[in-house]
């Protein structure tokens, strides 16, 4: 009966220095996150930014220099790797957003430029414009150009 006491007595014993271990390991946590989350700093400093897929593909790029273009977009891939929709602002601050073809070619670009004409830019295969549509707005009223192969309509 005296050795059934002494057990008791001993796991007793180590069952309060368990508790008291636990609590200070459990406090010791809580100084600790609760500290780090008045550091918590809500922003993300990064000069680029992908999201890949599950196979390890680029499919969505937050970039200062997408392509190599030194310019920066938002540049939306397929499962290819080629660009489908691209938002920029160019180098001459002109805010774009341009849709692409099968093989990644710009086919159709809208822009607003400097002097606030909004315009839909047509390309063909070699990159050359076939259409552009812009307006420039006046006080009175707004006026619309159809400009084909850099001719007037």
């Amino acid at each position: 009966m005296e050795e059934l006491t002494k057990r008791v007595e001993k796991l007793e014993k180590e069952n309060r220095r368990l508790k008291v271990i636990s609590f200070l390991v459990l406090f010791m946590l809580s100084v600790v996150l609760f500290m780090g989350a008045t550091k918590w700093n809500k922003e993300i400093l990064t000069e680029s930014l992908k999201v890949v897929d599950k196979n390890g593909s680029t499919r969505i790029e937050v970039s200062t220099d997408v392509e190599g273009t030194k310019i920066p977009a938002i540049a939306f891939y397929d499962s290819k790797g080629e660009t489908k929709l691209m938002m920029a602002v160019a180098e001459d601050e002109t805010p774009m957003i341009a849709l692409c073809d099968s093989k990644g070619e710009k086919t159709l670009a809208m822009s607003v430029p400097e002097n606030g004409a909004p315009s839909i830019d047509f390309f063909n295969s070699e990159w050359k414009t076939k259409l552009t549509i812009s307006s420039t707005i006046t006080p009175m009223r707004y006026r619309h150009y159809c400009v084909r192969f850099g001719k007037l309509r």
